[in-house]
């Protein structure tokens, strides 16, 4: 406002001054024309100044809108996902897609996600696990909720069919998906982890796989000792010391190579099941088959299975909701 009166009061005088100046003529004298010319440089000089000092407010003004603007859609955001997040803790849904905890990662390098939790970071959420062999960090889901031990390093998920799993060799060695979503982490890097945790510290490498169907019905495996071989052996699974409330099927597949579509040593089963996995006689386990939407028709040959089911629930419904997860002992 203050800005807008000086510019009103000097029209007014540039006017005035015009007038006068226009009005005397040729009876004007040349000092006259001298003085007025003068006057009208100085009115321009500060119009000039007044002028500035307008851009520079316009531009604070727009600046500082487009700030706000931008802090309103951040905050909505953030707010947005905080709502997501608090109704998947209601409705007691793993979809692990918060992002906060992966901005309060610990300066320490971690080994794996049962160090985080020990050391008091509890929130599940995306940490950098250390790798030691190959001197590098790979962003992890880490559940810190599930079992008496907590702080699991996820490995494998399936959640809502997003991700397609039938895929190449390459694929499953480099790893697919998204740590906050469905993912596969990796041939390589399963490796990687089961070889940090047995050589690095000492210690053994134990998995935990859980699963929950479409009615709702949760049951989990778990095995004492867990690993995998080098890539020239295949990603050969070593797996035994099983405990839990969905059967020991995984032992199916002990002392197998994994195989996928364009890799495949195990007649066939990775084409015929639409996914890699550790097959043997096309295994009674399958967890990276076909999601239960998705694709052809699911019966028992291809789908994400765990053959066992019906002694968990005798409904024998579809999995909705699978997730393999590694750790180490302390």
């Amino acid at each position: 406002m203050m800005i807008a009166s000086r510019v009103a009061m000097f029209f007014v005088m540039f006017a005035f001054m015009m007038s006068c100046t226009l009005g005397n003529g040729s009876d004007t004298t040349d000092a006259v024309d001298e003085v007025a010319v003068r006057l009208l440089q100085q009115q321009l000089d500060q119009l000039q100044v007044i002028v500035d000092e307008l851009e520079a407010s316009i531009t604070s003004d727009l600046e500082i809108c487009s700030c706000n603007e931008t802090m309103k859609n951040l905050t909505d955001t953030i707010k947005l996902l905080r709502e997501r997040e608090a109704n998947n803790s209601r409705n007691g849904s793993d979809d692990s897609s918060s992002p906060f905890a992966y901005y309060n990662q610990p300066v320490a390098k971690y080994e794996d996600c049962r160090q985080i939790y020990v050391d008091g970071n509890t929130e599940s959420g995306m940490y950098k696990i250390w790798l030691v062999d190959r001197f590098e960090s790979i962003p992890i889901w880490c559940d810190m909720d599930v079992g008496s031990e907590r702080g699991w390093m996820t490995i494998q998920r399936r959640i809502d069919g997003r991700a397609s799993f039938e895929r190449p060799w390459k694929d499953y060695v480099s790893g697919f998906g998204s740590p906050v979503a469905e993912y596969w982490i990796g041939l390589k890097n399963i490796y990687t982890l089961a070889l940090n945790v047995r050589s690095s510290r000492g210690g053994q490498a134990r998995l935990r796989i859980d699963l929950e169907d479409t009615s709702g019905v949760k049951a989990y495996a778990r095995y004492e000792r867990f690993s995998v071989g080098t890539e020239a052996d295949g990603y050969r699974l070593s797996v035994s010391g099983y405990s839990g409330t969905a059967g020991d099927l995984l032992a199916v597949s002990n002392n197998q190579t994994f195989h996928t579509n364009d890799k495949d040593n195990a007649k066939s089963c990775a084409g015929f099941k639409r996914a890699g996995w550790w097959y043997k006689n096309c295994a009674v386990a399958a967890l990276n088959g076909p999601y239960p939407t998705v694709g052809r028709p699911h019966n028992g040959a291809y789908k994400m299975q765990w053959k066992n089911w019906t002694a968990v629930n005798p409904a024998n419904p579809d999995l909705r909701f699978v997730s393999m997860k590694l750790q180490r002992y302390i």
